[in-house]
């Protein structure tokens, strides 16, 4: 929405409180929840379709069939596999389970999660080392949903980006220097402060 000057305001949704679920909203109990209207889309691949046939102002997702294709793919592998594998343990093991229950997190579970990095930002090097952006020659909606996730484990501390391809430095430097991006990095979890340098350009 910051890519094509949308306006809208943000609403806290406590997604794992479940005395505080919202099941009007979303049939799933997760965020992001997108309320335009009377429309309700409850899941980001839905959101992210409407914005992209209503607001055309910015192109995010390529017409062509295959680049479409492509951008839809990297956008579900970043959201479905890396969060999967990666992104939601480091979340829940050291916010979620702390917010909800203040138990501990699980260093096995955290150790695993490590070496699973290890390997996809493997692959993501591999990706940027034949292009400038995660799906092709141009700026699309799976930098974006890259750059999100990628940004939940900057926040918690996880990435030593001194070990981290530089081809990784490099293309996440450009996407945080993007203004759409700005919001993004002022925003902060109550109770836990990120490293120093998150929202610095210059990492």
């Amino acid at each position: 929405m910051n890519e094509k000057e949308i306006n809208y305001d943000l609403k806290l949704y406590e997604f794992w409180n479940k005395n505080k679920q919202n099941y009007k909203l979303t049939k799933f109990g997760s965020v992001p929840i997108l309320v335009a209207g009377k429309n309700v889309f409850q899941h980001s691949y839905l959101a992210s379709s409407y914005l992209e046939r209503v607001y055309n102002n910015v192109e995010l997702i390529p017409k062509d069939f295959n680049k479409n294709l492509h951008v839809k793919t990297m956008c579900l592998w970043f959201e479905e596999k890396f969060f999967n594998d990666v992104v939601y343990h480091f979340l829940y093991q050291k916010v979620i389970n702390f917010l909800s229950s203040n138990t501990s997190p699980d260093t096995n579970v955290l150790n695993i999660a490590k070496e699973n990095l290890i390997h996809y930002f493997n692959y993501i090097e591999s990706i940027l080392a034949h292009s400038t952006w995660i799906a092709g020659d141009f700026f699309t909606l799976s930098d974006i949903t890259a750059a999100c996730q990628i940004s939940v484990l900057d926040y918690l501390g996880i990435i030593d980006w001194k070990k981290t391809p530089p081809a990784i430095v490099d293309w996440y430097c450009v996407i945080k220097s993007r203004s759409s991006f700005q919001s993004l990095l002022e925003d902060r979890i109550i109770g836990f402060q990120p490293p120093a340098h998150y929202g610095k350009l210059d990492f």
